[in-house]
């Protein structure tokens, strides 16, 4: 039986119990992650990404999986697509998700925010182990603020104003 460590998945994070994130997949990673009990794995590569799979979802769904692709580029992330991100996570909450891009990058940065602003983690705990190794460069770091403004006057609007506490 094939183990993890043989196959040598790129800048794996194992997030918590039920989400796992790594670098671009081939399709022996692929059914070991489907042995694993994951149910749906999520790409946010375009399919123009270095390495991609060629029908990798033809692939994730022979293994009994869904699959989902949000294509992100990497030199512009968008909040829609975060949103969408944020909304098919929340829906496969009691679900074995496992996502990935070619390099764990954007995915690092989508599942924090995720953590962060929908499941209310704090910024130390929402901090992967992909952190040690990626420094956000300026168009991400920028796409941070931007999410933090948005749900930031999310989180403001659907607040009470002070005067009504009592």
């Amino acid at each position: 039986m094939t183990n993890m460590n043989e196959l040598e998945f790129v800048n794996y994070v194992q997030i918590n119990d039920m989400i796992a994130t790594s670098g671009q997949l081939n399709d022996q990673q692929i059914k070991f992650i489907s042995n694993q009990g994951y149910t749906t794995i999520i790409n946010l590569a375009p399919h123009t990404a270095q390495d991609t799979l060629p029908e990798e979802g033809k692939i994730v769904a022979s293994n009994f999986m869904t699959y989902i692709n949000i294509p992100v580029l990497y030199e512009d992330p968008q909040i829609d697509q975060l949103k969408m991100f944020c909304a098919v996570m929340s829906t496969l909450a009691e679900q074995k998700v496992w996502i990935h891009c070619a390099k764990n990058t954007r995915v690092a940065a989508f599942v924090y925010l995720f953590q962060r602003y929908e499941q209310k983690v704090s910024h130390h705990e929402a901090l992967s182990e992909m952190f040690k190794k990626w420094t956000p460069d300026d168009t991400w770091l920028e796409f941070f603020e931007e999410a933090e403004t948005h749900f930031f006057s999310i989180t403001r609007y659907k607040r009470r104003p002070q005067a009504m506490v009592a």
